[in-house]
């Protein structure tokens, strides 16, 4: 890729400098086996042109060189480490990782700071921030795991000098957060039953106790997980691991879904006595995956070839590699600034379409709450989950796919010089109040857009100050929303794992794929979006249009959530679906029950509490892992 060569500190230096950032982390991301953020920080190039940072003084002895300051402040900035401390005694666990930053040695702590403080000027520390937080998009958006700040302790509590006031509030958070733990768990243990005899001689709650206690260990599956529990709980007597696998595995799916959804109403009603979750709420669904099955053996496979197993669905990101198997949970979960629930989650079978999944998400999620708006990704993007959505009266937003009509507007529109259109279908149906449901494409522009006229094959259109603005305004607006990576435009089902692809039907081309680049299509039956009339000039129709997409950026509350999620989920190499489906389902339910837990301790120490969680993940699982159930004798 093209370095620029930078002399001073001017905005295209800047620019070309996160230019060069972007394009180096999209060529590394979409390599498959390119799935973590500190490998690429150490392999992100030396020879990159650094004149940007010409203040650093590398004639100096104790000079640090400056792409090694430079990818050790990306990591801590990734991590969401505010101080030097944290990164001092990161890179002192893993020496190997200094070296490979570009360091001699292990930086000290001083080093660090001076590098961040003194050497590297307020732009530049602007700069490194932009350049972290593209690292983290992209990464995120190859669906590389990027990390997220509630999954770790209280970093200010590791710092060698804390105010009084701040070990304060945080010895106030923890005890706080054990009196509401004792007054949410019984959520838990009132919803789940695992219908077993009366003359049971092992406490039910051990059970609960012990999948709480195994799904934060990493690497850790039941066998030694109970034994652990065994040496860890104050209990006389617990489960055996087969016994605990055994009757987790009796659960049905429906019944196993059905004490999610009870859990998760309990909580809710709490939620609303401190005015949380009422009125009409936004929802996204979306599909996760298990991490990758391994099998010692071979697959059952039929007389085509094909895994009989209708839970394990193959993934193959290269034609020529063996595909990887996996299983799949779907899920609807609230999004947005609300406190991010999810409300039911089923498992994925082969040959299970996506209206399926919508239809019977919704059916689920519209008898807990009443739900407004839901997101969906491109893979949902069919006739059939539209009218799921309408048949359970809710609005639907989702990015479209663009084939050969799509195409061809988005010619029309690039001739006429045209940033945003709508185009309405008016259904015969209506909701059961009358309001109107009819669908509507809407076409933005695209954040990858060249709006130059270069490559394009008619006259560039004449603009004036006030269509330039709003062109800077929309291309900020929809930052967040539009997806950057037009390569992928087409692909059905590039990121689901599904053993059969539906084929394109074949259309003549209309229109340019240029042209296509300029735009991204989003569907939807928004009331907000109307067709404009001819009054309505195109400022009016873009604040129309940025009102409702801006939603849009909540969806990735949804893959924040998958993430956060597999810290509560206990690991195993079980080929029950039913079983896998359980540490999915439970695991949600300890992290619907952790964000209403950090919603009540926010109300019980902050005036305005902020969306961001105060009680940390880390702190929930250390205190609901120690004290889940009752104590004996129970």
């Amino acid at each position: 890729f093209a370095l620029f060569n930078g002399e001073s500190h001017t905005m295209d230096h800047r620019q070309g400098f996160l230019q060069d950032v972007t394009t180096y982390a999209n060529i590394w991301f979409k390599q498959p086996e390119h799935n973590d953020i500190e490998e690429f920080l150490k392999h992100f190039p030396p020879v990159f042109n650094w004149d940007y940072f010409d203040n650093k003084a590398m004639w100096h002895r104790n000079a640090t060189p400056v792409y090694a300051a430079f990818r050790a402040h990306c990591l801590r900035l990734i991590k969401q480490w505010k101080h030097e401390t944290a990164l001092h005694r990161y890179l002192s666990e893993k020496p190997f990782l200094a070296t490979a930053l570009g360091f001699d040695g292990i930086p000290s702590q001083d080093r660090l700071w001076k590098d961040w403080n003194r050497y590297f000027s307020e732009d530049d520390r602007e700069l490194i921030a932009e350049a972290a937080e593209e690292i983290v998009n992209i990464a995120r958006y190859r669906n590389v795991p990027a990390p997220d700040e509630v999954f770790r302790p209280d970093e200010t509590a590791d710092r060698e000098e804390s105010e009084p006031d701040s070990q304060s509030v945080r010895h106030l958070t923890r005890e706080k957060t054990k009196e509401v733990w004792q007054h949410a768990k019984p959520f838990v243990t009132s919803a789940y039953d695992l219908q077993r005899g009366e003359n049971a001689d092992v406490h039910e709650n051990a059970f609960w106790e012990g999948h709480a206690f195994i799904g934060p260990r990493a690497e850790t599956c039941v066998n030694e997980g109970i034994e652990s529990f065994a040496a860890d709980t104050t209990r006389d007597r617990v489960q055996a691991p087969s016994t605990h696998r055994h009757h987790l595995s009796q659960l049905g799916v429906e019944d196993m879904r059905r004490m999610h959804r009870d859990c998760v109403s309990q909580l809710i009603e709490r939620a609303r006595r401190d005015s949380e979750l009422v009125g009409n709420l936004v929802a996204a669904i979306d599909i996760t995956k298990s991490n990758p099955y391994r099998s010692k053996g071979k697959l059952e496979r039929d007389e085509n070839g094909n895994v009989t197993n209708p839970w394990l669905l193959g993934y193959q990101n290269d034609a020529h590699e063996s595909p990887q198997y996996y299983f799949q949970w779907a899920s609807i979960q609230i999004v947005g600034q609300d406190i991010p629930l999810v409300l039911d989650a089923l498992p994925v079978r082969r040959g299970m379409s996506r209206w399926e999944i919508v239809d019977e998400l919704l059916e689920a999620a519209t008898d807990i709450v009443d739900l407004d708006l839901v997101l969906l990704d491109r893979e949902f993007d069919a006739e059939d989950v539209r009218d799921a959505c309408e048949t359970h009266e809710v609005h639907y937003l989702m990015p479209g796919r663009m084939d050969a009509s799509e195409r061809g507007t988005c010619t029309d529109l690039r001739r006429q010089g045209k940033l945003v259109h709508v185009e309405s279908q008016r259904n015969l149906e209506y909701y059961s109040d009358g309001a109107d449901t009819s669908r509507k494409e809407v076409y933005v522009p695209a954040m990858s857009a060249d709006w130059s006229g270069d490559d394009l094959d008619a006259e560039p259109v004449e603009e004036d100050d006030d269509e330039e603005s709003l062109r800077q305004e929309l291309m900020s607006d929809f930052a967040e929303t539009v997806d950057e990576d037009r390569e992928r435009v087409g692909e059905m089902f590039s990121e689901v794992v599904d053993e059969v692809r539906e084929e394109e039907e074949q259309q003549p081309t209309r229109g340019s794929a240029a042209d296509a680049r300029q735009y991204q299509l989003f569907k939807t039956n928004h009331p907000d979006i109307d067709a404009p009339g001819s009054e309505m000039d195109e400022i009016d129709t873009a604040q129309m249009v940025s009102g409702v997409l801006r939603h849009y950026r909540a969806r990735w509350g949804i893959e924040n959530g998958f993430k956060q999620i597999k810290s509560f989920r206990v690991r195993t190499t079980s080929m029950d679906h039913g079983y896998r489906l359980f540490n999915f389902l439970f695991a949600s339910t300890l992290y619907n029950v952790w964000r209403l837990v950090d919603l009540l301790v926010k109300l019980e120490l902050e005036d305005d509490p902020a969306h961001k969680p105060l009680v940390t993940a880390d702190l929930f699982l250390t205190i609901a892992k120690q004290c889940f159930g009752l104590e004996p004798p129970d």
